[in-house]
């Protein structure tokens, strides 16, 4: 009896555990709210004693909602009529939607009875934020409870409801608010989206979508992690244990469909709420692309001049760390990234997807940040995190899935040029709920481990220091409430000036600043400091500061920015050190400022440190609070709104114009070289393929020749010998790679490494140049082969057994293969030694421009290399062959003229070897599946590859023989001499009708003329795509049954035909859809083959291979796809054919 109830009370129990678990996360959800919406209604009227708000952004949004009004019944018509409609704001640096929200709101009121209407907006805008934001608190709490746990759902709640940014933020009426909410919405829906597959879930996902661009477009990048949810769910990757899989081709059919409905939500959404954002689309387009301009500087706004020289990344990261969030919440999310980062993988796949998902997408933007960084950088991030799912353990994949907004967003967000750290807050959310799941597993961790003796006494340390962190973030939240406490400084300013100032006193202000309320008693004027520094200006500030009584500083926004630039206003720096010092005859009368204060602990900004200028003598040590906190320099875009420092200085001493403008000028560099508006050399770069003037700099300062090419070297005696020895030495490096992607091929690809290493050292030394890591010269050769031989050495650990075993089978075919090589090399050798010259006066074809580039590019620090037919200007051609020989020539120190000469036998051997390989493994293979058990060595497939040789690389068209048939004609029949054999026609084919002389050039003829031209050098690299295309085919027909084709070597195969293909682009830019559109092929092909025939599965995932293989060529290329400028970019049927004769000669 007893054994039968004792399972029935355990039951019970759990249910009422349960029961109790739920209705304790209730009351604490409740007391979260509680305590976020006091934080957030506190102080609304901060700015008490402004007819305006001191919010720039506030205040514009305002004054449009004001403008903006709905059409009456018989206006209705003009609805659609964007400029006629009185429902167009006409203005969308920031959307529609909080205007129409607040306006609606305004209308509501002013239909309630005996109302009167909503006479200042400020406070009713600054409620709906922070009920926006308490709504932000709640959503976070369910996203967390989903993910993890009520109890992590309920910790990463009441972190948001704590953390100063949001506070702040929540008492302005902007959009930063909106973001936040409707980024973690759309999260929750997509993570559901990626479990369960919902049409609804996607639709919500679109409306929220929707509405976020509808209030910021900048938004945009969440796209990337709504295409992933629905990846996601296709591929099964969220699906649990209890839930049924399904068929491959029914999740995509799904995904598919419900990604149409969401995509409908976002835009039915966005167009209900913005509607003008089509119907004005002009005025919509412009404006975007003004703020797009403005956070890049390409627009050089006053404002932004406070972002020039902070560093990408981590100014942001210190600002959220510093004042955002305080030190020890700040430092925990920043680790919780990390963590969800690293969580579910092994160490070694946490560091690889860091590298690629995160290091390559920032490094891509430093290039550039424009669109197409954007978004090649966005899909870098989402398809690495995509990568690594199937590798992390499942129960982290919905966690990890969120860096697919905050990776990118963060990314893109941090190479902007304009950091105001509100830009932050839509990842500031999922910033915290990491951190609230890395202290909640680290205090479990720690109770689970205090078995251990170290881990007992480590685990109250941990647990102690995680309640003092959560307890200082709790104080410094509600110290920041001292703020909205006391009287805004500047009313405070205002309140004194009109007490002591006569009146009618001249009150000098700053332009571009902020001004004091309430003095219209006085006459008040403008210093315009912003302006370039002229004599002009100079005389101006000498005739204002003259004739006023008083100087007012609203904030630190000028004085804390133009010292910062020097070079561009030494004049104007020197006025500020001067008058900080009474140098000018003003002295500070009064001070007033706003810190947040709370049981007599003050936390200071300093506005004086950062530009270098010394405080004025009555704040030096001056400490608003007994203990006061120095946080070093605050962000303008936190400090300057609702609490600013105003300085009030008086003139004393009352110099006349010409002795102010004299001191200035006496203390100043004088003035700028150039008084006109200089851009970063960030937003020149690339401007008319012209190089920026720090990159012009860096090419002029580059090696010497002398540097390069070393004249009395062995190298330059014994060239050949040394050319060799090189080209050898890169593929014996390249060989372990080779045999991993080349492992299905008999021969294990040892005459395609040859290609292979030229190609991989070239890489690595040119994306070295290209990101500026290292200067063009023979030290980055050395890196990269350095590089190379502990990539080979590990290999070759792994598989030792193997390729030991290989060569022992096989050294007699490998021999002869490289025979082939070394004769193929020497053989064309000797001709070009029988005519070396460069250039000839009527069939010299295009050596000198070829040498030229050369030249350049053998001479720039950096890629892309300085343009030798262009002043000033970089190389706007597919230059890459010219950059391999180059980096041979700094390899060997040998002279130009002499590599050349090299160049082209090696490009024929290269050439050459790589169509007898490919030749001699199908030869090979075909005759090992006719013959199973005919092992060893036989002569009939290296017949086969020499003939291959010689039929690509030495035989020519028809037109030989049709000559050498004329000739004998001429001698047997006529009688006449046979004449001497043109070589030259055969290469103009072509009739002379329009347009007629096409060239018909074939390989041979391309490598006798010996142009070091683009269509010659990319020769050996289009065979060695077909290569790794037949290896691709190869391997997925010999894949086991078990094998999924996502292994490493599949993948290793997929990287190298992506990389080999995407070189195409920079070797011969003509070649690359041809052998793009081969590559993929054999990936569908190999596919096809592997699983028995074609279906949407096989669809997908021969697909998604391809669109990995052409990623990977994108990115390894990315630099040069970036400073690229094609002039063409249509495709149009040629009207130029070839009669059928003149295709079979």
């Amino acid at each position: 009896m007893t054994d039968a109830i004792e399972p029935e009370q355990s039951q019970m129990t759990s249910v009422q555990s349960r029961d109790f678990g739920r209705r304790a996360t209730a009351i604490g959800l409740l007391i979260v709210v509680a305590l976020a919406l006091f934080l957030r209604m506190y102080g609304l009227n901060w700015d008490e004693g402004f007819s305006w708000t001191p919010h720039p952004d506030e205040r514009a949004i305002l004054s449009k909602v004001e403008s903006i009004s709905p059409p009456t019944l018989g206006e209705i018509d003009v609805l659609f009529d964007a400029e006629e409609s009185p429902w167009n704001p006409r203005w969308f640096p920031y959307g529609s939607f909080p205007l129409y929200l607040l306006k609606g709101v305004e209308l509501l009121y002013e239909l309630a009875p005996g109302s009167d209407g909503l006479r200042d907006l400020r406070i009713t805008g600054r409620v709906i934020s922070g009920l926006v934001d308490v709504a932000t608190v709640v959503a976070v709490f369910g996203l967390g409870r989903m993910l993890y746990s009520r109890k992590v759902g309920l910790f990463a709640a009441g972190l948001v409801a704590i953390a100063v940014i949001h506070i702040q933020l929540s008492h302005f009426f902007a959009v930063d608010t909106f973001l936040a909410l409707f980024t973690v919405l759309t999260m929750f829906f997509l993570v559901r989206v990626a479990r369960h597959g919902n049409s609804r879930d996607s639709i919500l996902a679109g409306l929220f979508i929707g509405l976020g661009l509808a209030t910021k477009v900048s938004l945009a990048p969440i796209g990337a992690a709504y295409v992933l949810a629905h990846v996601m769910y296709a591929g099964g990757l969220l699906l649990s244990g209890n839930q049924s899989a399904g068929l491959v081709a029914d999740r995509i059919s799904t995904a598919v469909k419900n990604a149409i409905y969401g995509a409908w939500a976002i835009g039915i959404t966005f167009f209900i709420v913005q509607p003008y954002a089509i119907l004005d689309w002009d005025r919509f387009y412009a404006d975007v692309t003004e703020q797009s301009e403005m956070v890049r500087r390409i627009r050089d706004y006053p404002y932004t001049r406070q972002y020039v020289d902070t560093t990408p990344f981590l100014y942001q990261a210190r600002q959220l760390v510093t004042w955002g969030l305080g030190w020890p919440l700040g430092l925990l999310a920043w680790a919780g990234v990390i963590y969800a980062g690293f969580r579910g993988l092994r160490f070694s796949g946490g560091v690889l997807y860091v590298i690629v998902g995160w290091t390559l997408p920032m490094a891509v933007l430093m290039v550039s940040n424009s669109l197409l960084g954007m978004i090649v950088a966005s899909g870098i991030a989402v398809g690495a995190l995509l990568v690594s799912m199937p590798f992390r353990s499942a129960e982290t994949r919905a966690e990890a899935f969120l860096l697919a907004w905050v990776a990118p967003y963060f990314f893109i967000t941090g190479t902007f040029e304009v950091k105001f750290l509100r830009y932050l807050i839509p990842i500031t959310p999922f910033l915290l709920l990491f951190a609230a799941r890395l202290t909640v597993d680290m205090l479990e961790f720690g109770a689970q481990a205090r078995r251990n003796s170290v881990a007992a006494i480590a685990s109250p340390i941990m647990t102690v220091g995680i309640a003092l962190g959560f307890a200082a973030t709790a104080f410094y939240s509600i110290s920041y409430l001292g703020i909205y406490n006391d009287t805004h400084p500047a009313v405070e300013a205002s309140e004194w000036i009109n007490e002591y100032a006569p009146k009618n006193s001249v009150i000098l202000k700053e332009h571009w600043e902020e001004g004091l309320p309430n003095l219209g008693a006085y006459q008040n004027r403008d210093l315009p400091l912003y302006e370039p520094d002229t004599p002009s200006k100079l005389r101006t500030i000498g005739e204002e500061l003259s004739r006023a009584d008083y100087l007012v500083f609203f904030s630190n926004r000028l004085y804390g920015t133009i010292p910062r630039l020097p070079e561009r206003y030494p004049i104007t720096t020197a006025y500020y050190e001067l008058l900080f010092t009474g140098q000018l005859g003003f002295q500070l009368d009064a001070h007033f400022e706003s810190y947040p204060e709370l049981l007599g602990v003050g936390f200071v900004d300093d506005t004086f440190s950062r530009p270098g200028l010394s405080a004025p003598v009555a704040l030096r040590g001056f400490e608003p609070s007994p203990l006061t906190l120095n946080l070093g320099f605050a962000d303008e875009s936190f400090s300057v709104y609702d609490h600013p420092k105003v300085l009030i200085f008086r003139n004393v001493r009352r110099f006349a114009p010409d002795v102010i403008s004299n001191t200035i000028s006496n203390s100043s560099d004088g003035f700028p070289v150039a008084s006109v508006i200089a851009l970063d050399s960030e937003a020149q770069d690339g401007k008319g393929l012209m190089l920026s003037a720090e990159n012009a700099e860096s090419q002029q300062s580059g090696g010497t020749w002398t540097d390069i090419v070393r004249a009395d070297s062995w190298t330059n005696r014994l060239p050949v010998i040394a050319w060799l020895l090189v080209v050898e030495g890169f593929a014996l490096l390249a060989f372990p790679i080779a045999f991993v992607v080349f492992r299905p091929l008999p021969d294990r690809g040892w005459l395609f490494a040859k290609a292979l290493g030229l190609l991989l050292v070239g890489l690595i030394v040119w994306l070295l140049a290209s990101f500026q890591w290292m200067a063009f010269s023979q030290a980055s050769v050395s890196v990269a082969v350095v590089v190379l031989f502990f990539v080979s050495v590990l290999l070759v650990a792994k598989q030792r057994d193997a390729i030991k075993e290989f060569l022992v089978l096989h050294w007699k075919a490998l021999t002869i293969a490289e025979v082939v090589f070394i004769a193929a090399f020497l053989a064309f050798l000797v001709i070009r030694m029988a005519n070396p010259d460069l250039w000839h006066p009527y069939r010299g074809g295009e050596k000198p421009m070829d040498f030229a580039y050369l030249n350049a590019v053998l001479k720039s620090t950096s890629m892309p290399p300085y343009d030798p037919w262009f002043g000033g200007g970089y190389i706007n051609y597919y230059y890459w062959g010219q950059f391999l020989i180059a980096t041979m020539i700094h390899a060997t120190g040998i002279n130009p003229d002499i590599a050349i000469n090299l160049a082209v036998p090696m490009f024929f051997a290269l050439t050459f070897g790589a169509v007898y390989s490919l030749v001699y493994n199908l030869a090979e293979g075909t005759r090992l599946r006719l013959q199973p058990s005919a092992f060893g060595f036989h002569v009939s497939p290296i017949l086969a590859g020499l003939a291959g040789g010689l039929f690509v690389a030495v035989l020519g068209n028809l037109d030989g023989a049709v000559q050498l048939s004329e000739g004998v004609y001429r001698a047997v029949v006529e009688g006449v001499p046979a004449g001497e054999f043109d070589f030259w026609r055969s290469s103009r084919m072509m009739p002379p009708d329009p347009p007629g002389n096409e060239i018909t050039e074939f390989p041979f003829f391309t490598f006798l003329f010996s142009d070091p031209h683009a269509h010659l050098m990319a020769l050996p690299f289009t065979v060695l795509s077909l290569g790794v295309s037949l290896a691709v085919v190869l391997g997925a027909v010999s894949r086991r049954a078990w094998d999924s084709g996502w292994g490493i070597s599949e993948m290793a195969r997929l990287a190298a035909l992506g990389v080999v293909v995407g070189s195409l682009r920079l070797l011969n830019t003509w070649d690359y859809p041809t052998y793009l559109l081969i590559a993929a092929g054999a990936v569908g092909i190999g596919e096809i083959l592997a699983n028995g025939g074609l279906n949407l599965a096989v669809g997908f995932k021969a697909g998604a291979k391809s669109a990995i293989m052409v990623l990977v060529g994108y990115i390894a290329f990315l630099p040069y796809l970036l400073s690229y400028e094609t002039f063409f970019n249509s495709v149009e049927s040629t009207t130029n054919t070839t009669v059928l004769w003149q295709f079979l000669m």
